[in-house]
């Protein structure tokens, strides 16, 4: 397992970011609500994936994480500087929390959910996890939690019934109506 923060420090292509996290307890959603901030970067972040280039980091974006309780994964929106949203991104996790300082962390079971907007998905970094397997930094069991878990997320979003897409666009919509 890896452990990763919200607010991606240390993050080196990132010269320049703003974080801000709170909890949210709303009828579809109780948990905890992060805002990264990308305001200057040495170099675009730019991945491929299902045969497009994705820019998924660059000055003026911003990653909105939802951490919800009880829930072994987190969602983010990865948001251009236009406002649209790039990509959905759904880290499964083994647990997550919120450090002493307010940060908030989640234990990375390598296995992510992956959607563009329009609709394409895929469930990717299986064989990371096979590899963590492998050198024991998982157990089984976990394993198998962590593919469960990302065949359901898959299967709520394929069967439009994955309320934390409407949590976050909500989020997004007072985030924008604030600034």
């Amino acid at each position: 397992m890896k452990r990763k923060r919200a607010d991606r420090h240390p993050w080196p292509r990132v010269t320049r970011s703003r974080y801000r996290a709170w909890r949210l307890d709303a009828p579809l959603f109780r948990g905890y609500v992060s805002v990264f901030w990308i305001d200057q970067v040495r170099e675009p972040l730019i991945l491929p994936f299902l045969g497009q280039s994705l820019n998924i980091a660059a000055a003026g974006h911003l990653w909105l994480q939802l951490f919800p309780d009880g829930i072994p994964h987190t969602l983010t929106a990865m948001v251009d500087e236009r406002g649209a949203i790039v990509q959905w991104y759904v880290d499964i996790c083994h647990a997550h929390g919120q450090d002493a300082d307010g940060s908030l962390w989640y234990d990375d079971m390598y296995l992510d959910v992956v959607m563009l907007p329009t609709g394409e998905l895929e469930i990717i970094d299986g064989e990371e996890l096979d590899d963590a397997l492998d050198r024991a930094q998982v157990t089984p069991d976990e394993y198998a939690e962590a593919w469960r878990e990302a065949i359901r997320v898959r299967a709520a979003i394929e069967a439009s019934n994955y309320p934390l897409m409407a949590v976050a666009r909500d989020v997004l919509a007072e985030l924008f109506r604030q600034n």
